[in-house]
């Protein structure tokens, strides 16, 4: 069986495929709840980083938090190494 003759009966199978009435609602329906849940999750890590770039006040607090992490991991660096 060549490669033509294996596509035109898979093209017979498939047009004897019985889809229900109101399939695609259906499909469309469960899309959309989907994206519902999605949109409703309790940490959106998008909102988040929008609200950041956007506030001042939250930029700098990342930016504080940020340094004083860099502090803290060299003092634990240089601490360390004093120990030995």
């Amino acid at each position: 069986m060549n490669s033509d003759e294996i596509l035109e009966l898979w093209r017979q199978r498939s047009n004897q495929l019985e889809i229900s009435q109101g399939f695609s609602d259906t499909v469309m329906n469960q899309i959309i709840e989907d994206e519902r849940r999605r949109s409703k999750t309790a940490f959106n890590l998008r909102l988040l980083i929008e609200f950041i770039s956007s506030s001042p006040t939250a930029t700098a607090a990342v930016m504080a938090l940020g340094a004083s992490a860099g502090i803290t991991r060299a003092a634990i660096v240089v601490l360390s190494l004093l120990a030995f």
